[in-house]
């Protein structure tokens, strides 16, 4: 595609405009993501590992 592009009439201005257009589109999906907590230590349960050994 970027040899099409540049081979074109006024290809490099077109690629340009490609991505601008593209790192906009970018940018709107990345506005509309959640990033989550990761929950807190405290909320889970603690449990001791089961020892197997019979020492």
């Amino acid at each position: 595609m970027p040899g099409l592009l540049s081979d074109s009439e006024g290809g490099i201005a077109r690629g340009l405009w490609l991505s601008v257009g593209l790192l906009t589109a970018a940018v709107a999906l990345a506005l509309f993501q959640r990033e989550y907590a990761p929950e807190a230590a405290e909320a889970q349960p603690r449990t001791r590992p089961v020892s197997t050994s019979t020492i």
